[in-house]
């Protein structure tokens, strides 16, 4: 399969999905501004935080291994989770996000570059075999570790999909599961309830025992595996939650 031209940060996910919308020279203009300035905004906020991280004593082992891990927890963790994945990305590891080819999926791009991390372009919901694939290259290629959420991205809520078991199976990559919870929070009107932590609250961190998935599974041994990393992320969950009270 011949691969397409990437830059350094980001790797595509061929076929890219066509966007109704265009990219114009004033939507360009306006991305460029507006990203770091939001990016400036949710670091402001992250800085406020009391983030308390626990368990990532063997993910650390990974990272300085440099051996490429599927990082998984909930669509919404979303808000919390990237301020601990940057501080991986510090430690070298290939953290890669999942992004939509649409325009709205443009915009996260740039703030993911403003973040750090890289980016593969793909649609779990209109595709997920060729995320699936597009993931599989940052893996095997790049050595990169995704991102996944692992009910995302249109839920059922906490009912975590197989796309990371299926990811761990056909590349031996980890599967590490996370979670957060924070202390005080006002939460989105979306499926997930998206929490966005209050300034100046504690939010807790756990990282779970990396998972690892063998090769050869039946469909049922497969589930298995799936409902092990749902119960392990919400376990992670409960202790989160417990440890902010």
């Amino acid at each position: 399969m011949t691969e397409p031209a990437t830059s350094p940060n980001q790797q595509t996910a061929p076929p890219k999905a066509v966007s109704k919308r265009r990219m114009t020279p004033l939507r360009r203009l306006i991305y460029t501004l507006t990203a770091p300035l939001i990016v400036g905004l949710i670091r402001l906020m992250w800085w406020t935080y009391r983030f308390e991280i626990r368990g990532d004593e063997q993910l650390r082992e990974i990272a300085a291994e440099g051996s490429p891990m599927v990082l998984a927890f909930w669509h919404g963790d979303l808000f919390m989770m990237p301020w601990y994945l940057s501080r991986l990305t510090e430690l070298g590891v290939g953290v890669t996000y999942l992004v939509s080819p649409s325009m709205d999926g443009e915009y996260a791009v740039r703030l993911l570059n403003v973040i750090g991390g890289r980016t593969v372009r793909g649609s779990a919901t209109r595709s997920g075999t060729k995320a699936i694939r597009g993931l599989y290259r940052v893996i095997v290629k790049n050595h990169g570790s995704p991102v996944v959420a692992a009910d995302g991205p249109s839920g059922p809520r906490h009912r975590c999909k197989k796309g990371a078991v299926v990811l761990g199976q056909l590349t031996d990559a980890r599967i590490v599961p996370l979670a957060a919870a924070p202390r005080r929070a006002f939460h989105l009107r979306t499926w997930d309830r998206l929490p966005v932590p209050l300034p100046f609250t504690r939010v807790a961190l756990e990282v779970g025992e990396p998972m690892e998935v063998p090769k050869d599974l039946t469909e049922d041994e497969v589930e298995i595996h799936r409902q092990l990393l749902e119960d392990r992320i919400n376990k992670l969950g409960r202790r989160a939650g417990e440890r902010v009270g």
